[in-house]
Protein backbone atom coordinates (compact mmCIF):
# COMPACT_ATOMS: atom_id res chain seq x y z
CA UNK A 1 0.00 0.00 0.00
CA UNK A 2 1.03 3.60 -0.85
CA UNK A 3 2.35 5.44 1.90
CA UNK A 4 0.25 8.09 3.17
CA UNK A 5 2.04 11.78 3.22
CA UNK A 6 1.40 13.25 6.53
CA UNK A 7 -0.43 16.47 5.79
CA UNK A 8 -2.73 13.64 3.92
CA UNK A 9 -2.83 11.21 6.95
CA UNK A 10 -6.27 11.54 8.94
CA UNK A 11 -4.39 11.60 11.92
CA UNK A 12 -3.68 15.33 10.55
CA UNK A 13 -6.78 16.43 8.78
CA UNK A 14 -9.02 15.47 11.30
CA UNK A 15 -7.30 17.88 13.58
CA UNK A 16 -6.70 20.74 11.10
CA UNK A 17 -10.49 19.99 10.54
CA UNK A 18 -11.32 20.75 13.74
CA UNK A 19 -9.60 23.12 14.25
CA UNK A 20 -11.02 25.05 10.73
CA UNK A 21 -14.56 24.33 12.47
CA UNK A 22 -14.01 25.44 16.01
CA UNK A 23 -10.89 27.47 16.40
CA UNK A 24 -11.01 29.50 13.42
CA UNK A 25 -15.09 30.50 14.10
CA UNK A 26 -13.78 31.64 17.69
CA UNK A 27 -10.95 33.47 16.61
CA UNK A 28 -13.34 35.35 13.89
CA UNK A 29 -15.68 35.93 16.60
CA UNK A 30 -13.41 36.96 19.26
CA UNK A 31 -11.90 39.29 16.79
CA UNK A 32 -15.43 40.98 16.12
CA UNK A 33 -16.49 40.99 19.39
CA UNK A 34 -13.08 43.47 20.40
CA UNK A 35 -14.06 45.33 17.24
CA UNK A 36 -17.67 45.99 18.12
CA UNK A 37 -16.38 46.13 22.29
CA UNK A 38 -14.01 48.88 20.71
CA UNK A 39 -16.61 50.35 18.68
CA UNK A 40 -19.08 50.73 21.28
CA UNK A 41 -16.79 52.20 24.02
CA UNK A 42 -15.50 54.94 21.19
CA UNK A 43 -19.46 55.44 20.58
CA UNK A 44 -20.16 55.85 24.41
CA UNK A 45 -17.17 58.16 24.69
CA UNK A 46 -17.71 60.11 22.28
CA UNK A 47 -21.79 60.96 23.22
CA UNK A 48 -20.13 61.34 26.57
CA UNK A 49 -17.55 64.03 25.68
CA UNK A 50 -20.46 65.34 23.25
CA UNK A 51 -22.70 65.82 26.29
CA UNK A 52 -19.91 67.33 28.73
CA UNK A 53 -18.75 69.84 25.73
CA UNK A 54 -22.34 71.29 25.32
CA UNK A 55 -22.63 71.34 29.21
CA UNK A 56 -19.26 72.75 29.06
CA UNK A 57 -21.10 75.18 26.01
CA UNK A 58 -23.74 76.33 28.12
CA UNK A 59 -21.83 76.75 31.46
CA UNK A 60 -19.35 79.01 29.56
CA UNK A 61 -22.21 80.71 28.13
CA UNK A 62 -23.72 81.67 31.01
CA UNK A 63 -20.39 83.05 32.24
CA UNK A 64 -19.74 84.81 29.27
CA UNK A 65 -23.45 86.44 29.55
CA UNK A 66 -23.22 87.32 33.05
CA UNK A 67 -19.86 88.82 32.01
CA UNK A 68 -21.24 90.58 28.17
CA UNK A 69 -24.64 91.75 30.40
CA UNK A 70 -22.21 93.18 33.27
CA UNK A 71 -19.88 95.17 30.85
CA UNK A 72 -22.74 96.86 28.79
CA UNK A 73 -24.32 98.21 32.33
CA UNK A 74 -20.61 100.06 33.16
CA UNK A 75 -20.60 101.55 29.83
CA UNK A 76 -23.97 102.71 29.90
CA UNK A 77 -23.10 104.11 33.47
CA UNK A 78 -23.23 108.07 33.51
CA UNK A 79 -21.31 108.50 36.24
CA UNK A 80 -18.50 106.03 35.32
CA UNK A 81 -18.82 107.45 31.58
CA UNK A 82 -18.34 111.41 33.42
CA UNK A 83 -14.97 109.95 35.00
CA UNK A 84 -13.93 108.50 31.94
CA UNK A 85 -14.79 111.84 30.18
CA UNK A 86 -12.81 113.66 32.72
CA UNK A 87 -10.06 111.75 32.66
CA UNK A 88 -9.57 111.85 28.58
CA UNK A 89 -10.10 115.91 29.09
CA UNK A 90 -7.26 116.76 31.55
CA UNK A 91 -3.75 117.52 30.66
CA UNK A 92 -1.32 114.71 31.45
CA UNK A 93 0.58 114.84 34.70
CA UNK A 94 -2.22 117.53 35.77
CA UNK A 95 -3.61 117.14 39.52
CA UNK A 96 -7.09 116.96 37.89
CA UNK A 97 -5.48 113.68 35.88
CA UNK A 98 -4.40 112.06 38.83
CA UNK A 99 -7.87 112.38 40.72
CA UNK A 100 -9.84 111.78 38.16
CA UNK A 101 -7.49 108.55 37.27
CA UNK A 102 -8.03 107.70 41.35
CA UNK A 103 -11.87 108.04 41.08
CA UNK A 104 -11.38 105.87 37.88
CA UNK A 105 -9.45 102.92 39.62
CA UNK A 106 -11.42 103.17 42.75
CA UNK A 107 -14.63 102.81 40.41
CA UNK A 108 -13.09 99.88 38.52
CA UNK A 109 -12.67 97.98 42.25
CA UNK A 110 -16.10 98.61 43.26
CA UNK A 111 -17.09 96.97 39.78
CA UNK A 112 -14.89 94.23 40.36
CA UNK A 113 -16.91 93.22 43.68
CA UNK A 114 -20.10 93.09 42.01
CA UNK A 115 -19.19 90.32 40.24
CA UNK A 116 -17.41 86.95 41.64
CA UNK A 117 -16.35 85.60 38.12
CA UNK A 118 -14.50 88.76 37.37
CA UNK A 119 -10.84 89.38 38.63
CA UNK A 120 -9.66 92.82 37.75
CA UNK A 121 -10.97 95.27 34.88
CA UNK A 122 -8.95 97.95 32.85
CA UNK A 123 -9.57 101.01 30.69
CA UNK A 124 -7.43 101.04 28.08
CA UNK A 125 -7.12 104.81 26.04
CA UNK A 126 -5.64 104.83 22.94
CA UNK A 127 -5.79 108.60 22.31
CA UNK A 128 -3.76 109.11 25.84
CA UNK A 129 -1.90 106.32 25.63
CA UNK A 130 -2.88 104.98 28.77
CA UNK A 131 -4.13 102.45 30.44
CA UNK A 132 -6.08 102.55 34.28
CA UNK A 133 -6.30 99.45 36.29
CA UNK A 134 -6.98 99.16 39.44
CA UNK A 135 -3.97 97.15 40.34
CA UNK A 136 -1.86 97.80 43.24
CA UNK A 137 1.10 99.73 42.57
CA UNK A 138 -0.20 100.31 39.18
CA UNK A 139 -2.90 102.42 38.74
CA UNK A 140 -1.77 103.95 35.58
CA UNK A 141 0.26 102.59 32.70
CA UNK A 142 1.72 104.58 29.93
CA UNK A 143 1.86 102.78 26.59
CA UNK A 144 5.39 102.54 27.53
CA UNK A 145 5.28 100.14 29.87
CA UNK A 146 5.84 96.32 28.59
CA UNK A 147 2.39 95.21 29.29
CA UNK A 148 0.49 98.13 28.40
CA UNK A 149 2.03 97.96 25.03
CA UNK A 150 1.29 94.49 24.87
CA UNK A 151 -2.31 95.72 25.16
CA UNK A 152 -2.35 98.40 22.86
CA UNK A 153 -0.35 96.33 19.96
CA UNK A 154 -3.28 93.47 20.10
CA UNK A 155 -6.04 95.53 20.26
CA UNK A 156 -4.73 96.72 16.75
CA UNK A 157 -3.99 93.73 15.55
CA UNK A 158 -6.57 91.20 17.02
CA UNK A 159 -9.11 92.92 17.88
CA UNK A 160 -11.62 93.00 14.55
CA UNK A 161 -14.97 93.23 16.10
CA UNK A 162 -16.32 95.59 18.36
CA UNK A 163 -16.92 93.78 21.68
CA UNK A 164 -14.84 89.98 21.46
CA UNK A 165 -13.50 87.74 23.77
CA UNK A 166 -9.66 86.99 24.06
CA UNK A 167 -7.01 85.21 26.26
CA UNK A 168 -4.69 88.55 27.20
CA UNK A 169 -1.54 88.94 29.10
CA UNK A 170 -1.85 89.16 32.99
CA UNK A 171 -0.39 91.67 34.04
CA UNK A 172 2.11 90.01 36.94
CA UNK A 173 3.61 87.85 33.82
CA UNK A 174 1.70 84.45 34.71
CA UNK A 175 -0.89 82.81 33.26
CA UNK A 176 -3.30 84.66 30.14
CA UNK A 177 -6.34 85.58 31.23
CA UNK A 178 -10.22 85.19 29.03
CA UNK A 179 -10.98 89.11 28.84
CA UNK A 180 -14.15 90.46 27.84
CA UNK A 181 -13.38 93.28 25.07
CA UNK A 182 -15.94 96.35 24.79
CA UNK A 183 -15.57 99.70 23.40
CA UNK A 184 -16.73 102.66 25.50
CA UNK A 185 -18.26 106.42 24.23
CA UNK A 186 -18.24 109.39 26.53
CA UNK A 187 -21.07 111.65 26.76
CA UNK A 188 -19.68 113.65 24.33
CA UNK A 189 -18.74 110.86 21.84
CA UNK A 190 -14.64 111.71 22.52
CA UNK A 191 -12.26 109.17 21.24
CA UNK A 192 -13.57 105.78 22.39
CA UNK A 193 -11.60 103.92 25.39
CA UNK A 194 -11.86 100.41 25.72
CA UNK A 195 -13.17 98.43 28.61
CA UNK A 196 -11.46 94.95 29.31
CA UNK A 197 -12.84 92.63 31.89
CA UNK A 198 -10.81 89.95 33.11
CA UNK A 199 -12.15 86.75 34.50
CA UNK A 200 -10.80 84.45 37.48
CA UNK A 201 -9.48 81.04 36.21
CA UNK A 202 -12.29 79.43 38.63
CA UNK A 203 -14.87 80.82 36.80
CA UNK A 204 -14.25 78.97 33.67
CA UNK A 205 -11.98 76.69 34.67
CA UNK A 206 -15.17 74.76 36.60
CA UNK A 207 -17.28 74.34 33.36
CA UNK A 208 -13.84 72.83 31.84
CA UNK A 209 -13.25 70.32 34.44
CA UNK A 210 -16.02 68.07 33.44
CA UNK A 211 -13.99 67.91 29.77
CA UNK A 212 -10.53 66.49 31.36
CA UNK A 213 -12.22 62.67 30.41
CA UNK A 214 -9.66 60.09 30.37
CA UNK A 215 -6.70 61.86 30.42
CA UNK A 216 -7.03 64.31 27.46
CA UNK A 217 -6.96 67.81 26.75
CA UNK A 218 -9.84 69.90 25.80
CA UNK A 219 -9.35 73.50 24.10
CA UNK A 220 -11.88 76.69 23.62
CA UNK A 221 -11.30 78.66 20.28
CA UNK A 222 -13.12 80.98 17.91
CA UNK A 223 -13.63 79.96 14.33
CA UNK A 224 -10.64 81.41 13.32
CA UNK A 225 -8.53 78.87 15.18
CA UNK A 226 -7.38 81.60 17.70
CA UNK A 227 -7.28 79.36 21.33
CA UNK A 228 -8.96 81.16 24.17
CA UNK A 229 -8.57 78.78 26.26
CA UNK A 230 -7.25 74.76 27.48
CA UNK A 231 -7.22 72.71 29.90
CA UNK A 232 -4.65 69.59 30.51
CA UNK A 233 -3.07 70.74 27.59
CA UNK A 234 0.83 71.90 26.32
CA UNK A 235 0.01 73.63 23.17
CA UNK A 236 0.58 77.27 23.37
CA UNK A 237 -2.43 79.53 23.49
CA UNK A 238 -0.95 81.87 21.10
CA UNK A 239 -0.71 79.21 18.11
CA UNK A 240 -3.58 79.06 16.00
CA UNK A 241 -5.44 75.85 16.46
CA UNK A 242 -6.70 75.15 13.35
CA UNK A 243 -3.53 74.61 11.55
CA UNK A 244 -3.14 71.90 13.88
CA UNK A 245 -3.31 68.53 11.62
CA UNK A 246 -5.48 66.54 14.22
CA UNK A 247 -8.34 69.49 14.17
CA UNK A 248 -7.88 70.26 10.30
CA UNK A 249 -10.94 68.33 10.09
CA UNK A 250 -12.83 69.44 12.71
CA UNK A 251 -12.28 72.93 11.40
CA UNK A 252 -13.19 71.87 7.93
CA UNK A 253 -16.72 70.32 8.40
CA UNK A 254 -20.19 72.75 9.14
CA UNK A 255 -21.16 70.27 11.27
CA UNK A 256 -22.24 71.31 14.88
CA UNK A 257 -21.09 68.61 16.35
CA UNK A 258 -18.99 65.37 15.11
CA UNK A 259 -15.92 62.44 16.33
CA UNK A 260 -13.77 61.01 14.48
CA UNK A 261 -10.34 58.98 14.70
CA UNK A 262 -6.55 60.46 14.22
CA UNK A 263 -3.26 58.56 14.09
CA UNK A 264 -0.39 60.33 15.02
CA UNK A 265 2.96 58.47 15.60
CA UNK A 266 1.75 55.08 16.06
CA UNK A 267 -0.95 56.60 18.38
CA UNK A 268 -4.78 56.72 17.60
CA UNK A 269 -6.91 59.66 19.05
CA UNK A 270 -10.36 60.38 19.44
CA UNK A 271 -11.08 64.20 18.21
CA UNK A 272 -14.42 65.07 19.18
CA UNK A 273 -15.71 68.97 18.59
CA UNK A 274 -18.92 71.16 19.36
CA UNK A 275 -19.61 74.73 17.49
CA UNK A 276 -21.79 77.01 20.20
CA UNK A 277 -23.24 79.26 17.34
CA UNK A 278 -24.48 81.77 20.19
CA UNK A 279 -21.15 82.04 21.42
CA UNK A 280 -19.13 81.36 18.05
CA UNK A 281 -16.77 79.29 19.90
CA UNK A 282 -15.81 75.58 19.00
CA UNK A 283 -14.84 73.31 22.08
CA UNK A 284 -12.36 70.44 20.90
CA UNK A 285 -11.14 67.43 22.89
CA UNK A 286 -8.59 65.23 21.89
CA UNK A 287 -8.73 61.85 23.98
CA UNK A 288 -6.22 58.67 23.05
CA UNK A 289 -8.30 55.56 22.49
CA UNK A 290 -5.81 53.78 24.28
CA UNK A 291 -7.18 55.20 27.10
CA UNK A 292 -10.63 54.59 26.35
CA UNK A 293 -10.43 51.18 25.13
CA UNK A 294 -8.30 50.44 28.97
CA UNK A 295 -11.49 49.74 30.18
CA UNK A 296 -12.03 46.88 27.90
CA UNK A 297 -9.18 44.41 29.67
CA UNK A 298 -12.16 42.17 31.37
CA UNK A 299 -13.76 41.52 27.91
CA UNK A 300 -10.58 40.88 26.29
CA UNK A 301 -9.54 38.53 29.02
CA UNK A 302 -12.64 36.93 28.89
CA UNK A 303 -11.88 36.34 24.95
CA UNK A 304 -8.73 34.89 25.22
CA UNK A 305 -10.10 32.65 28.06
CA UNK A 306 -12.94 31.32 25.35
CA UNK A 307 -10.10 30.99 23.18
CA UNK A 308 -7.76 29.07 25.47
CA UNK A 309 -10.80 26.68 26.38
CA UNK A 310 -11.23 26.09 22.64
CA UNK A 311 -8.07 25.18 21.91
CA UNK A 312 -8.06 22.79 25.21
CA UNK A 313 -11.66 21.24 23.59
CA UNK A 314 -10.30 20.87 20.29
CA UNK A 315 -7.35 18.98 21.68
CA UNK A 316 -9.22 17.00 23.63
CA UNK A 317 -11.86 16.22 21.12
CA UNK A 318 -8.60 15.04 18.91
CA UNK A 319 -7.10 12.47 21.42
CA UNK A 320 -10.87 11.03 21.48
CA UNK A 321 -11.38 11.28 17.66
CA UNK A 322 -7.42 9.70 17.49
CA UNK A 323 -8.07 6.71 20.24
CA UNK A 324 -11.61 5.90 18.74
CA UNK A 325 -11.19 6.73 15.28
CA UNK A 326 -7.81 7.63 13.88
CA UNK A 327 -6.17 4.19 15.50
CA UNK A 328 -8.93 1.13 14.36
CA UNK A 329 -8.53 2.75 10.57
CA UNK A 330 -4.76 2.64 10.84
CA UNK A 331 -4.91 -0.52 12.56
CA UNK A 332 -7.14 -1.87 9.50
CA UNK A 333 -4.51 0.28 6.86
CA UNK A 334 -2.15 -2.01 8.30
CA UNK A 335 -4.38 -4.99 7.79
CA UNK A 336 -5.10 -4.05 4.16
CA UNK A 337 -1.31 -3.12 3.42
CA UNK A 338 -0.62 -7.17 4.80
CA UNK A 339 -3.57 -8.36 2.23
CA UNK A 340 -1.65 -6.90 -0.50
CA UNK A 341 1.30 -9.05 0.54
CA UNK A 342 -0.43 -12.05 0.18
CA UNK A 343 -1.70 -12.12 4.05
CA UNK A 344 -5.14 -12.69 4.74
CA UNK A 345 -5.52 -12.11 8.09
CA UNK A 346 -8.95 -11.36 9.99
CA UNK A 347 -8.64 -7.94 12.14
CA UNK A 348 -8.94 -8.00 15.64
CA UNK A 349 -12.92 -6.11 15.80
CA UNK A 350 -12.84 -2.75 18.20
CA UNK A 351 -14.66 -3.09 21.12
CA UNK A 352 -17.07 0.18 20.72
CA UNK A 353 -20.21 -0.28 18.27
CA UNK A 354 -19.96 1.75 16.04
CA UNK A 355 -19.64 2.10 12.28
CA UNK A 356 -15.60 1.51 12.92
CA UNK A 357 -16.57 -2.13 14.42
CA UNK A 358 -18.72 -2.29 11.56
CA UNK A 359 -16.29 -1.26 8.92
CA UNK A 360 -13.47 -4.27 10.58
CA UNK A 361 -17.16 -6.55 10.57
CA UNK A 362 -17.39 -6.30 6.97
CA UNK A 363 -13.36 -6.64 6.23
CA UNK A 364 -13.47 -9.66 8.04
CA UNK A 365 -16.44 -10.91 6.12
CA UNK A 366 -14.32 -10.06 2.44
CA UNK A 367 -11.81 -11.31 3.55
CA UNK A 368 -13.46 -14.80 4.73
CA UNK A 369 -15.02 -14.60 1.20
CA UNK A 370 -11.71 -13.79 -0.64
CA UNK A 371 -10.21 -17.00 0.84
CA UNK A 372 -13.32 -18.66 -0.26
CA UNK A 373 -13.16 -17.75 -3.79
CA UNK A 374 -9.37 -18.28 -3.37
CA UNK A 375 -10.21 -21.91 -2.91
CA UNK A 376 -12.42 -22.08 -5.37
CA UNK A 377 -10.67 -20.90 -7.78
CA UNK A 378 -7.79 -22.98 -7.17
CA UNK A 379 -10.34 -26.55 -7.33
CA UNK A 380 -11.77 -24.63 -10.91
CA UNK A 381 -7.85 -24.44 -12.16
CA UNK A 382 -7.19 -28.16 -11.27
CA UNK A 383 -10.53 -29.20 -12.82
CA UNK A 384 -9.09 -27.19 -15.76
CA UNK A 385 -5.75 -28.34 -16.29
CA UNK A 386 -7.82 -31.44 -16.11
CA UNK A 387 -10.15 -30.40 -19.06
CA UNK A 388 -7.32 -29.49 -20.96
CA UNK A 389 -5.31 -33.24 -20.50
CA UNK A 390 -9.00 -34.55 -21.83
CA UNK A 391 -9.22 -32.23 -24.68
CA UNK A 392 -5.73 -33.05 -25.86
CA UNK A 393 -6.35 -36.47 -25.77
CA UNK A 394 -10.01 -35.99 -27.38
CA UNK A 395 -8.06 -33.56 -30.08
CA UNK A 396 -5.44 -36.55 -30.84
CA UNK A 397 -8.32 -38.85 -31.24
CA UNK A 398 -10.32 -36.62 -33.65
CA UNK A 399 -6.90 -36.72 -35.37
CA UNK A 400 -6.61 -39.75 -35.56
CA UNK A 401 -10.63 -40.14 -36.64
CA UNK A 402 -10.29 -37.29 -39.30
CA UNK A 403 -7.03 -39.06 -41.22
CA UNK A 404 -8.62 -42.54 -41.19
CA UNK A 405 -12.31 -40.85 -42.13
CA UNK A 406 -9.98 -38.70 -45.48
CA UNK A 407 -8.90 -42.95 -46.34
CA UNK A 408 -12.54 -44.11 -46.33
CA UNK A 409 -13.09 -41.50 -48.52
CA UNK A 410 -10.48 -42.21 -50.93
CA UNK A 411 -11.36 -45.63 -50.90
CA UNK A 412 -14.89 -45.30 -51.53
CA UNK A 413 -14.66 -43.23 -54.10
CA UNK A 414 -12.26 -45.17 -56.10
CA UNK A 415 -14.63 -48.21 -55.66
CA UNK A 416 -17.13 -45.59 -56.71
CA UNK A 417 -19.63 -45.83 -53.80
CA UNK A 418 -20.79 -42.31 -53.79
CA UNK A 419 -23.06 -42.14 -51.08
CA UNK A 420 -20.58 -43.50 -48.63
CA UNK A 421 -18.04 -41.27 -49.76
CA UNK A 422 -20.53 -38.28 -49.61
CA UNK A 423 -21.08 -39.26 -46.04
CA UNK A 424 -17.25 -39.99 -44.99
CA UNK A 425 -16.91 -36.46 -46.45
CA UNK A 426 -19.93 -34.56 -44.76
CA UNK A 427 -18.20 -36.54 -41.30
CA UNK A 428 -14.68 -35.16 -42.17
CA UNK A 429 -15.69 -31.82 -42.96
CA UNK A 430 -17.33 -31.76 -39.40
CA UNK A 431 -13.94 -33.04 -37.75
CA UNK A 432 -11.88 -30.58 -39.68
CA UNK A 433 -14.03 -27.33 -38.52
CA UNK A 434 -14.62 -29.03 -34.96
CA UNK A 435 -10.84 -29.39 -34.62
CA UNK A 436 -10.32 -26.12 -35.55
CA UNK A 437 -6.02 -26.08 -34.89
CA UNK A 438 -7.01 -26.49 -31.36
CA UNK A 439 -8.67 -23.16 -30.85
CA UNK A 440 -11.56 -22.91 -28.04
CA UNK A 441 -13.13 -20.11 -30.57
CA UNK A 442 -14.12 -20.00 -33.77
CA UNK A 443 -15.77 -17.58 -36.08
CA UNK A 444 -19.86 -17.50 -36.29
CA UNK A 445 -20.04 -18.42 -40.08
CA UNK A 446 -17.51 -21.28 -39.23
CA UNK A 447 -19.66 -22.28 -36.28
CA UNK A 448 -23.18 -22.20 -38.53
CA UNK A 449 -20.68 -24.51 -41.39
CA UNK A 450 -20.69 -26.65 -37.89
CA UNK A 451 -24.27 -27.10 -37.19
CA UNK A 452 -24.80 -27.59 -41.35
CA UNK A 453 -22.49 -30.41 -41.03
CA UNK A 454 -23.70 -31.76 -38.21
CA UNK A 455 -27.29 -31.51 -39.65
CA UNK A 456 -26.27 -33.08 -42.39
CA UNK A 457 -25.03 -36.45 -40.92
CA UNK A 458 -28.18 -36.23 -39.03
CA UNK A 459 -30.31 -36.43 -42.64
CA UNK A 460 -28.33 -39.98 -42.95
CA UNK A 461 -30.10 -40.95 -40.45
CA UNK A 462 -33.21 -39.53 -40.69
CA UNK A 463 -33.83 -39.29 -43.77
CA UNK A 464 -36.17 -36.94 -45.58
CA UNK A 465 -37.92 -36.60 -42.23
CA UNK A 466 -35.45 -33.59 -40.78
CA UNK A 467 -35.66 -30.21 -42.27
CA UNK A 468 -33.54 -27.90 -41.00
CA UNK A 469 -33.39 -23.92 -41.67
CA UNK A 470 -29.96 -21.43 -40.29
CA UNK A 471 -30.62 -18.21 -40.20
CA UNK A 472 -27.76 -16.02 -40.46
CA UNK A 473 -26.83 -11.95 -40.39
CA UNK A 474 -23.91 -10.25 -42.14
CA UNK A 475 -20.29 -10.21 -41.55
CA UNK A 476 -20.88 -12.92 -39.03
CA UNK A 477 -17.07 -13.94 -40.41
CA UNK A 478 -16.43 -10.88 -37.97
CA UNK A 479 -16.86 -12.28 -34.89
CA UNK A 480 -16.27 -15.13 -32.58
CA UNK A 481 -17.33 -17.30 -30.18
CA UNK A 482 -16.85 -20.34 -28.12
CA UNK A 483 -17.58 -23.51 -30.06
CA UNK A 484 -18.73 -26.30 -27.29
CA UNK A 485 -21.76 -23.83 -26.99
CA UNK A 486 -24.01 -24.32 -30.08
CA UNK A 487 -24.18 -27.94 -30.93
CA UNK A 488 -25.32 -29.51 -27.61
CA UNK A 489 -28.70 -27.29 -28.06
CA UNK A 490 -29.21 -28.92 -31.54
CA UNK A 491 -28.52 -32.17 -30.33
CA UNK A 492 -30.84 -31.77 -27.38
CA UNK A 493 -33.48 -30.86 -30.05
CA UNK A 494 -32.83 -33.78 -32.05
CA UNK A 495 -32.37 -36.29 -29.22
CA UNK A 496 -35.39 -35.43 -27.11
CA UNK A 497 -37.44 -33.79 -29.20
CA UNK A 498 -37.27 -36.38 -32.18
CA UNK A 499 -36.33 -39.79 -31.55
CA UNK A 500 -39.53 -40.74 -29.63
CA UNK A 501 -41.34 -39.52 -32.15
CA UNK A 502 -41.15 -40.17 -36.10
CA UNK A 503 -42.35 -38.09 -37.93
CA UNK A 504 -41.84 -35.11 -40.02
CA UNK A 505 -39.19 -32.76 -37.86
CA UNK A 506 -38.16 -29.17 -38.41
CA UNK A 507 -35.42 -27.41 -36.84
CA UNK A 508 -34.75 -24.12 -36.96
CA UNK A 509 -31.21 -21.77 -36.15
CA UNK A 510 -31.08 -18.46 -35.34
CA UNK A 511 -27.86 -16.36 -35.16
CA UNK A 512 -29.25 -12.95 -34.89
CA UNK A 513 -27.29 -9.50 -34.35
CA UNK A 514 -28.92 -7.38 -31.55
CA UNK A 515 -26.64 -4.15 -31.10
CA UNK A 516 -23.64 -5.42 -29.45
CA UNK A 517 -25.29 -8.47 -28.59
CA UNK A 518 -25.40 -12.25 -30.42
CA UNK A 519 -29.11 -13.60 -30.23
CA UNK A 520 -28.66 -17.79 -30.55
CA UNK A 521 -32.17 -19.39 -30.79
CA UNK A 522 -33.13 -23.34 -31.69
CA UNK A 523 -36.53 -23.78 -32.25
CA UNK A 524 -38.43 -27.07 -33.03
CA UNK A 525 -41.86 -28.58 -33.37
CA UNK A 526 -41.01 -31.91 -31.34
CA UNK A 527 -43.07 -33.49 -28.61
CA UNK A 528 -42.16 -30.53 -25.75
CA UNK A 529 -41.60 -30.52 -22.43
CA UNK A 530 -44.48 -30.30 -19.65
CA UNK A 531 -44.78 -27.52 -17.38
CA UNK A 532 -44.15 -29.38 -14.40
CA UNK A 533 -40.54 -30.47 -16.30
CA UNK A 534 -39.78 -27.42 -17.64
CA UNK A 535 -39.48 -25.49 -14.26
CA UNK A 536 -37.46 -27.65 -12.40
CA UNK A 537 -35.00 -28.32 -15.90
CA UNK A 538 -34.77 -24.41 -15.86
CA UNK A 539 -33.79 -24.25 -12.26
CA UNK A 540 -30.99 -27.35 -13.20
CA UNK A 541 -29.73 -25.97 -16.02
CA UNK A 542 -29.38 -22.43 -14.59
CA UNK A 543 -27.43 -23.65 -11.21
CA UNK A 544 -29.80 -23.90 -9.10
CA UNK A 545 -30.13 -27.75 -8.03
CA UNK A 546 -28.29 -31.36 -8.97
CA UNK A 547 -27.78 -32.17 -12.18
CA UNK A 548 -30.26 -34.95 -13.77
CA UNK A 549 -30.00 -36.88 -17.13
CA UNK A 550 -30.78 -34.47 -20.21
CA UNK A 551 -29.79 -31.07 -18.26
CA UNK A 552 -25.95 -32.02 -17.77
CA UNK A 553 -25.45 -30.43 -21.23
CA UNK A 554 -27.38 -27.51 -21.13
CA UNK A 555 -25.91 -27.20 -17.18
CA UNK A 556 -22.16 -27.46 -18.97
CA UNK A 557 -23.43 -24.69 -21.45
CA UNK A 558 -24.50 -23.06 -18.54
CA UNK A 559 -21.15 -22.73 -17.06
CA UNK A 560 -19.21 -21.92 -20.53
CA UNK A 561 -21.84 -18.60 -20.67
CA UNK A 562 -20.73 -17.53 -17.24
CA UNK A 563 -17.49 -18.21 -16.82
CA UNK A 564 -16.75 -16.81 -20.68
CA UNK A 565 -19.36 -13.85 -20.81
CA UNK A 566 -20.49 -13.42 -17.16
CA UNK A 567 -23.64 -14.27 -15.19
CA UNK A 568 -26.96 -14.73 -17.70
CA UNK A 569 -29.35 -17.66 -18.11
CA UNK A 570 -30.15 -19.77 -20.88
CA UNK A 571 -34.00 -19.81 -21.32
CA UNK A 572 -36.49 -22.61 -22.67
CA UNK A 573 -40.04 -21.80 -24.18
CA UNK A 574 -41.62 -24.97 -24.79
CA UNK A 575 -45.62 -26.70 -24.89
CA UNK A 576 -46.01 -30.24 -24.98
CA UNK A 577 -46.85 -31.26 -28.59
CA UNK A 578 -46.12 -27.89 -29.73
CA UNK A 579 -42.22 -27.98 -29.83
CA UNK A 580 -39.54 -25.83 -28.04
CA UNK A 581 -37.29 -23.14 -28.30
CA UNK A 582 -34.38 -22.44 -26.82
CA UNK A 583 -31.90 -19.15 -26.39
CA UNK A 584 -29.70 -17.34 -25.31
CA UNK A 585 -27.38 -13.78 -25.38
CA UNK A 586 -24.22 -13.32 -25.20
CA UNK A 587 -22.03 -10.53 -25.64
CA UNK A 588 -20.65 -9.93 -29.75
CA UNK A 589 -16.73 -10.87 -29.80
CA UNK A 590 -15.10 -9.25 -32.89
CA UNK A 591 -12.41 -11.82 -34.03
CA UNK A 592 -8.79 -11.07 -33.91
CA UNK A 593 -6.60 -10.33 -37.34
CA UNK A 594 -4.84 -13.71 -36.37
CA UNK A 595 -8.09 -15.81 -36.02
Amino acid sequence: MKQISWYRSIRFRIPAVIALVLLVPIVVFWHYSMELTRKNMLSQTSNLIYTNLYGASLLMDDVMEQVSDFSREISQDPGFLSLISQYQQADAGSDQRQKARSQLSLALSQYVGQLRTLDSIYLMFPETETVVTMLPGQKELSFSHHYAQQLYQMYYDVFESPIVWHLLPSAGGGSRMLSHIRPVSGPAQQEKCILICNLKDSAWQTALSALELYSGSVWISNYAGQVLLSYGSTLSTSQNIGQDSRFSQAFAQNRQYGTYSYQEDGTDYLISYYNAVESGWKYLSCVPEDIVLSGSGGARAFSLLALLCGALGISLGSLILYRYVVRPISALMSHLSDMEQGTLAQAPVPVQRDEISLLFHRYNQMIQRLQKLIDEIYVQQLLRKQAELSFLQSQMDEHFLYNTLNTIYSQASHEHADTSAWMILTLSRYFRISLSQGSDKLPLDQLADLLRSYLQLQQMRFGRSLVFQIQRFPEMEQFVALKYLFQPIVENSIVHGFEKRPAQHRIEITFQKEGDMLFFQVADDGIGISPQDLGPLLRQINGEGPIQGRSFALRNIHEQLCIAYGPRDIHIESRPGAGTRVFFRIPLERREPHV
